[in-house]
């Protein structure tokens, strides 16, 4: 193996790996708020997204949102998501997982306005998990 070989492999290992580091930093976060695939930059041009997981949601349970098919949030027990969306329409997705029952994400269409608060809770109607407006 001559000397420009071996320097390639190096190059192309160290871009790999500055890829990796990147999509690990991009996803890290504190709590409720990790993995904001979705969610906008910046509070003052955005609408505010608060989900709330009920007490009674399960102690062996966790929340997951995602917003227009990319993960927003995973909301463990004693947490509540509370972060920013871009104006526009978006289907908001949350399921509880494990999925022990393979139930079916509940979604809802949710149209965020510059400025505008939108609260909902994540709760249990008998076995289905549904998400109600504050």
């Amino acid at each position: 193996m001559n000397l420009y070989s071996c320097g390639r492999k190096l190059i192309s290992l160290a871009c790999a790996c500055v890829v990796l580091v990147g999509c690990a930093t991009n996803q890290a976060g504190s709590g409720s708020s990790a993995g904001r695939a979705a969610a906008a930059t910046s509070s003052k041009d955005s609408g505010h997204l608060i989900v709330n997981r009920i007490a009674n949601f399960g102690t062996d349970l966790d929340l997951l949102l995602s917003v227009d098919g990319a993960a927003l949030a995973r909301v463990t027990e004693g947490q509540n998501y509370d972060g920013y969306l871009p104006p526009g329409r978006h289907v908001l997705s949350a399921i509880a997982e494990p999925n022990g029952t393979g139930q079916s994400p509940s979604k809802m269409i949710v149209t965020i306005q510059k400025g505008a608060t939108y609260s909902y809770t994540a709760r249990w109607k008998g076995e289905t998990l549904v998400l109600v407006r504050n």
